[in-house]
C-alpha cells in the first residue's frame, strides 16, 4: 500500500495516526531489488555509511473536514540552520545496521576530517535537491489529488536523476580511501506533520536509502522509508518550537526510533537489503 493509498483509507476511517507507511513497508519489495549474492556478500564486506538531509522544512498539512469534502491546505517551515536533523539520523542507522544486522560499517563521518565530510555532504546534497520535481498539494475528493508534497514525492516522482545513478566522485573516493567495498547512503526526504481536527496529528519522517559499489558506481539497491509518530494534539508548527524546538525535536526522535526498528512497519524498509 502507498502512502498515498494508507492515507486516503485513514481519513475516512478518522485514524490518522496509522496512515503513513513505508511504500515497501507492505509488500516488502524495494524500488531497485538487490540480488541475492550481492547481499550476502554485505555480512563480510567493509560498507561506508554517509548520511544526507538535503530536505531541512516541516511540512505542516491541515485537512479540515467540510460538508461532503475536505479541504486541505500546507505551509512550510525551515530549521536549517537551526537545527541539524542529521545527527540522531545516523546515530540510529548506523546503530541498527550493526546491531540488527552485524555489518561492518564504516561511518565516514568518524573516518573522515569534519570539514571535508560536510563538504562531500553538501555536494551530493545540490546534486539531490536539484533532481527533485516540484509537487504541490492538491485537494482531497479529486482526481490526481495530493495529499502531501513530500509524501507524494517519496511515493511516486523521486529525485530519480539523482538515486538510480553513481553518487559524485568525491563520495567514492571517500568510500575508497577508508577501504569500503560498498557505500550505504540514506537521505533524509523531510518531515511531514498532518493534522485532521477532532482526530489527532502525525509526525512522519522520510527517507530514500540506496547501496551503491564503490568498484564502479553502480546502484544495487533503492528504498524508501517512513517512520511515524503520534504527535497527539499538536495543532501548528508553534506547538513544536518552543523551548528550542523540544517539540520537533522529540516527535523527530520518536519517528526516527519507529523508522529503524525492524520489527514494526516503519523499519521494514531495511529487510528489503536482505531478501530471504
Amino acid at each position: 500500500m502507498s502512502i498515498r493509498a494508507a492515507w486516503r483509507a485513514s481519513l475516512v476511517l478518522g485514524v490518522c495516526t496509522i496512515a503513513v507507511l513505508s511504500p515497501a513497508g507492505c509488500g516488502l519489495k524495494a524500488d531497485i531489488p538487490i540480488e541475492k549474492a550481492q547481499s550476502d556478500a554485505l555480512y563480510t564486506a567493509p560498507i561506508a555509511v554517509i548520511v544526507l538531509t538535503p530536505e531541512k522544512r516541516v511540512e505542516f498539512v491541515e485537512t479540515l473536514l467540510r460538508p461532503g469534502w475536505a479541504e486541505r491546505r500546507a505551509s512550510y517551515y525551515t530549521y536549517e540552520g537551526i537545527w541539524d536533523s542529521s545527527v540522531i539520523l545516523r546515530t540510529r542507522f548506523v546503530e541498527t545496521l550493526r546491531r540488527e544486522f552485524q555489518l561492518y560499517i564504516l561511518a565516514l563521518w568518524e573516518k573522515i576530517d569534519g570539514g571535508t565530510y560536510n563538504r562531500v555532504v553538501e555536494e551530493s546534497e545540490t546534486l539531490f535537491n536539484a533532481a527533485r520535481h516540484p509537487v504541490t498539494v492538491g485537494s482531497f475528493g479529486k482526481d490526481g489529488e495530493i495529499l502531501s508534497a513530500l509524501a507524494y514525492e517519496l511515493d511516486h516522482a523521486p529525485p530519480d536523476e539523482y538515486l538510480r545513478v553513481a553518487p559524485p566522485d568525491s563520495v567514492l573516493s571517500l568510500a575508497k580511501t577508508v577501504g569500503a567495498d560498498y557505500i550505504l547512503e540514506l537521505s533524509f526526504g523531510g518531515i511531514g506533520l498532518y493534522r485532521v481536527p477532532l482526530f489527532t496529528t502525525s509526525f512522519v519522517a522520510m527517507v530514500y536509502c540506496r547501496l551503491v559499489r564503490v568498484s564502479d558506481g553502480a546502484v544495487l539497491w533503492l528504498d524508501t522509508g517512513a517512520g511515524l509518530s503520534d504527535a497527539g494534539k499538536v495543532k501548528d508548527f508553534a506547538d513544536l518550537e518552543q523551548n528550542d524546538l523540544e517539540g520537533l525535536k522529540r516527535h523527530y526522535t520518536k519517528a526516527v526510533d519507529v523508522l529503524f526498528d525492524t520489527k514494526k512497519m516503519g523499519g521494514s524498509f531495511l529487510k528489503t537489503l536482505f531478501p530471504k
